[in-house]
């Protein structure tokens, strides 16, 4: 699937560097938020639903941030 841009009354295709440069913008936080979740040991022995642990992981997430800041 080609990314499309507008010129004109005509799309044109998008060369292949600039969907890949796109592509990356959008995956490359979703892979670091999946290493971080990685290295949080509780969620490896983590047995509940998973409505909850969402919330435990945001939860921990924050916290994580907020220790990082300080």
């Amino acid at each position: 699937m080609a990314l499309l841009a507008a010129v004109g009354q005509r799309e044109e295709a998008l060369p292949a560097s600039v969907a890949d440069r796109s592509h990356a913008k959008l995956r490359g936080p979703g892979e670091r938020a999946n290493a971080q979740l990685k290295t949080w040991k509780i969620l490896t022995k983590l047995r509940c639903c998973p409505h909850r642990a969402g919330h435990l992981a945001k939860a921990i997430h924050v916290l994580d941030n907020r220790e990082a800041g300080a």
